[in-house]
């Protein structure tokens, strides 16, 4: 701040304190977009009332016996999984490798788990 003579007062601006201030504030409006938005997709892949509300889906081309990934999940996820499922090829590469974690899923604090 600087005074001129006739007692007025001049702001001078720095504008690489600017260009900081407001790239942080972006910075910082994406991240909390983005945890939000994790939350969302935890929460929406996982609701259950009771052990009945929760399934095994493959969620990929290749069972988990065959190197793919199943994951417990709600009953309308699964149904989304299978829909999107039915577009994969049938003949498929599979690595021959176990890949399954779970065999049972149970709901617990309304999240479907493994177990």
């Amino acid at each position: 701040m600087k005074i001129k003579r006739g007692g007025r007062i001049k702001i001078e601006h720095n504008a690489g304190i600017l260009w900081v201030i407001v790239t942080l504030v972006v910075i910082l409006i994406l991240l909390v977009s983005y945890i939000k938005m994790q939350e969302r997709e935890a929460s929406s892949n996982s609701e259950c009332e009771s052990d009945s509300g929760c399934v095994l889906q493959e969620t990929g081309c290749c069972p988990c016996t065959m190197g793919g990934k199943r994951e417990c999940m709600s009953l309308e996820n699964a149904t989304s999984y299978q829909k999107i499922l039915q577009d994969c090829p049938r003949d498929i590469a599979c690595i021959a490798l176990y890949n399954c974690e779970f065999q049972d899923c149970r709901c617990q604090n309304n999240r479907c788990m493994g177990k």
